[in-house]
């Protein structure tokens, strides 16, 4: 049976996070965290709810009384772990704001067969900041041109 201790020690691990960095989210010590990974202490009641809501777990998954989850950090890829642990160093409105873009491109991509992986400098060329567009639209450029270059070497070392 996993112990409380081991696995709030896989969740911080996996998300890629420092116990320091945990611990001043949850306003205790990092020598207490240090306590609760390594099953020396238990959390009281308050704490142990702030792991499960800075976790996005719920209390009988942390307990492992939850029957019908298994290890819920050991089925998430590494890609995943990845994704998560960006996300939750977002601020709120921009977490917001990440969700509305998935669900946006997950009904683009489930409603167009013919969908297009969305070239990310197009996207932020659109964005407000003329500088910002300027840059992108150079950097496009540049690449562009670098691509016709090596494809027209390529070519003349075929001639030659």
């Amino acid at each position: 049976m996993v112990r409380l201790g081991h696995y709030l020690r896989e969740l911080r691990e996996n998300l890629g996070l420092m116990q320091k960095t945990v611990a001043n989210k949850l306003g205790i010590s990092n020598k207490v965290l240090s306590n609760y990974e390594k099953d020396v202490r238990i959390p009281d009641l308050q704490t142990f709810a702030s792991i499960c809501k800075f976790y996005n777990v719920s209390a009988d998954t942390l307990l492992n009384l939850d029957i019908n989850s298994k290890n819920n950090i050991e089925i998430l890829s590494e890609e995943d772990k990845k994704v998560l642990t960006y996300y939750k160093r977002l601020a709120d409105e921009n977490k917001e704001f990440i969700i509305g873009q998935m669900i946006g491109l997950y009904k683009e991509q489930r409603n167009n067969t013919t969908y297009q992986k969305p070239n990310p400098i197009d996207s932020l060329i659109n964005s407000s900041n003329i500088e910002i567009r300027e840059e992108l639209e150079n950097y496009k450029n540049q690449l562009i041109n670098e691509d016709k270059h090596n494809t027209q070497q390529s070519v003349n070392k075929k001639k030659a």
